[in-house]
């Protein structure tokens, strides 16, 4: 997640959001255009075509990029938060209640952020899109699903290992591949004795809220990871950050204000903020599901 606060309050909710959110360390950036706007362009692909050298004729020599190939992304989330703060005095308060406020509006951004992140990658491992729809005959995700991987109590390892070599045969990268799980997938993955706990694990990858890593993959917790599919419970959802983007920015910066202004309040304030912001997988390919 990347914003760009203009303001101190701006960037005082921002640092919190990056804290809080899943996507943080499962998305990357790698889209044209703002997400202020009505939507954003996401690339397929940035790989560019290699051909051989003609020097007998360098006119003929010609680089063409894949990265022309675009999926427009609708930023179809426009979100806002006004916090009343009852005996808030703007004139008197700390820069630490200050702050505490503007973080309580980041953490409940961060919920409605990480809630829609967590539906939208389940979907679109399934191959659908954020309504629960098939992808049009036009889109480039067109009739691509994840693998959708069965895991009982006792072969945990063996079915990500399936699922490694499965995103591994459809091009998906080694180093970067994550699982996100509810508590039921954290208790498989602890109990096993492949599992690489915390402390032993990358400060970077600590820091972006990876707390296990197995076959290969960084493990994140999030309870909202929930749903069935064949009447079979998901307990956690796998993929790649080069195949999911998340767009998202200040549709107003926050902002702390008086409630002097409005005929209802008395001694209070208002801490406000409003974020624009979407996510897109790219290849359904990329990821997979895991149920019990």
């Amino acid at each position: 997640m990347t914003f760009t606060p203009k303001t101190e309050y701006g960037t005082i909710v921002a640092a919190k959001l990056r804290a809080q959110l899943v996507a943080n360390g499962l998305c990357n950036k790698s889209y044209v255009g703002d997400a202020r706007a009505a939507a954003v362009l996401v690339p397929v692909t940035d790989e560019a075509t290699v051909a051989d050298y003609n020097k007998n004729s360098i006119g003929s020599n010609s680089v063409t990029y894949d990265g022309n190939n675009y999926i427009t992304c609708t930023i179809d989330k426009d979100r806002f938060v006004s916090l009343y703060l009852d005996g808030f005095n703007m004139a008197t308060a700390s820069y630490d209640e200050k702050k505490d406020a503007l973080e309580k509006v980041a953490y409940a951004i961060a919920k409605d952020m990480n809630a829609n992140l967590i539906t939208w990658l389940l979907n679109g491992a399934q191959g659908l899109n954020h309504a629960g729809s098939a992808f049009g005959s036009t889109d480039p995700r067109y009739n691509k699903t994840g693998s959708i991987v069965s895991v009982s109590s006792n072969d945990v390892y063996d079915s990500l290992t399936t699922l490694a070599g499965n995103l591994t045969d459809n091009g998906v990268p080694m180093e970067g591949r994550y699982i996100v799980v509810n508590g039921t997938g954290l208790a498989k993955i602890m109990a096993s004795n492949k599992c690489i706990r915390q402390s032993d694990m990358a400060q970077e990858l600590v820091k972006k809220g990876f707390i296990a890593q197995i076959a290969g993959f960084n493990v994140k917790v999030s309870s909202l990871v929930t749903g069935t599919i064949s009447s079979n419970a998901v307990w956690g959802i796998a993929g790649h950050p080069d195949f999911a983007t998340d767009p998202v920015a200040f549709k107003a910066e926050p902002i702390i204000v008086d409630g002097s202004g409005d005929a209802n309040v008395v001694g209070g304030a208002f801490c406000k903020a409003r974020v624009a912001y979407t996510y897109e997988i790219t290849d359904p390919k990329a990821f997979g599901v895991l149920t019990a």
